[in-house]
């Protein structure tokens, strides 16, 4: 069978193919295409949303890693800190929603399409991966 990579520590930037590469790369592509549509779709401040939107799926991508790196490399003592690590980052991308929603700084649903390219770019891998590998689970 193939090689065994423990994907957590695994840190190969140069290979295209580990999964930490393929989502960013994907969350980039799809930022992207948002901001097109933005500009194509939406008034001028949607453009700024999604990007903003689309930073903060960057920013939740790494405060997601490190929280589990971190949970991991703890060998389950004092998980309840942790934890709260984990969560805390949902309180404070709610936070920001809240903000951007009472305020009206920017179109709040450009800014949630920005945020949801973390959670599209898991989605279509999932979908790569899918349809990419074989009957005997090859990719």
């Amino acid at each position: 069978m193939g090689e065994e990579r423990d994907l957590l520590t695994t840190d190969d930037p140069g290979d295209a193919d580990h999964p930490r590469q393929r989502l960013l790369l994907l969350m980039g592509g799809i930022i992207a295409v948002e901001v097109l549509a933005a500009a194509a779709f939406g008034p001028q401040r949607s453009i700024m949303a999604s990007m903003v939107g689309g930073a903060v799926a960057f920013v939740n991508f790494f405060w997601l890693e490190s929280s589990i790196r971190t949970l991991f490399a703890s060998g389950g003592s004092s998980t309840a800190l942790l934890a709260v690590k984990y969560i805390g980052r949902y309180v404070v991308i709610g936070a920001f929603l809240a903000f951007i929603a009472v305020t009206g700084a920017m179109p709040i649903v450009w800014t949630v399409a920005g945020i949801a390219s973390f959670a599209l770019a898991v989605v279509a891998d999932g979908l790569v991966r899918i349809f990419k590998s074989d009957l005997t689970g090859r990719t």
